[in-house]
């Protein structure tokens, strides 16, 4: 007797990355990659500390949310650089 079981966890998922400056990826990722954390260690390797992410331009996640499931090429996950800001910048409070 045959038995054909499915285990949807074993599917891997695409998702749309962008790193700013560059062109839009499209990365096949395992179940177990569900936080902006795994993505950017995936995508950005050592660089993943520089990075936020942002979905649909103006949405800032987390590094603990979960990735978005309505991305697409339209709309990726945008990955921009941390603006640091000068030293004179911040204010000094006595």
């Amino acid at each position: 007797m045959f038995r054909i079981t499915t285990d949807q966890s074993t599917v891997k998922r695409a998702v749309w990355v962008q790193k700013e400056g560059s062109r839009k990826m499209r990365y096949f990722i395992d179940p177990h990659i569900k936080i902006i954390e795994d993505l950017k260690k995936l995508a950005l390797g050592n660089s993943l500390g520089d990075y936020q992410a942002f979905f649909k331009s103006n949405i800032g996640l987390e590094e603990t949310a979960a990735i978005p499931a309505d991305m697409s090429f339209e709309t990726p996950i945008e990955f921009r650089p941390y603006i640091y800001q000068p030293r004179e910048y911040y204010i000094k409070i006595i």
